[in-house]
């Protein structure tokens, strides 16, 4: 079964969101938050949906941005309000009802997970994540001056907005405190391709 969602924001935008599960919604449920210029029906999602409807568990994939009805913008967005749209997520499907709550985060979902609100989560996934969105972004942005933005060239161009570039700048690691804290604290996976890296 598919239901769309839609959650509206405090700063007046819609997040929008699929939820999917088989007969009857279940007690567990997986987040997934994918990364930069990703989406929801990127096939590494789209498939694991169906992988994790068929063990019994409710799945939610939403959009940080799309060109949905009054949805966020890709130029528009920070590391920050992504973080702060996975908890509104987040608490939706806690209102839900379900019991069992795990995260899984691809590339820049990572850090995005790190800097949301994971108290009380059952489980975390980082899935070839970015922990070093400093150096990243550094190597594959470059400055577009007639624009006032970044260009991301990844064979379809996408812009990247000022606040965005500079905040992911300034994050250098993320090794120590939350990941220390996250060890200490939730069961976690990290997956990580061997060479380069899939954004």
């Amino acid at each position: 079964m598919e239901k769309l969602f839609k959650l509206r924001t405090k700063d007046g935008h819609n997040i929008h969101g699929i939820l999917n599960f088989k007969n009857r919604l279940p007690n567990k449920c997986v987040i997934f938050v994918h990364g930069l210029t990703g989406k929801p029906n990127n096939h590494w999602f789209y498939n694991a949906k169906n992988y994790f409807v068929q063990k019994g568990y409710a799945v939610i994939r939403f959009y940080l941005y799309t060109d949905l009805p009054q949805a966020r913008q890709l130029d528009q967005c920070t590391l920050a309000i992504h973080s702060q749209d996975l908890n509104q997520v987040i608490d939706y499907a806690r209102r839900k009802g379900f019991k069992s709550l795990s995260l899984v985060g691809h590339s820049l979902g990572g850090p995005t997970i790190l800097n949301a609100k994971t108290k009380n989560l059952s489980s975390l996934v980082f899935w070839d994540p970015l922990f070093n969105p400093q150096q990243f972004i550094k190597d594959v942005a470059i400055f577009d001056k007639q624009m006032n933005a970044y260009i991301l060239k990844w064979g379809v161009t996408h812009i990247l907005g000022k606040p965005m570039y500079q905040e992911l700048c300034n994050v250098t690691h993320y090794t120590n405190q939350s990941l220390v804290y996250l060890t200490n604290t939730l069961p976690h996976l990290l997956f990580y391709a061997r060479r380069g890296h899939a954004h």
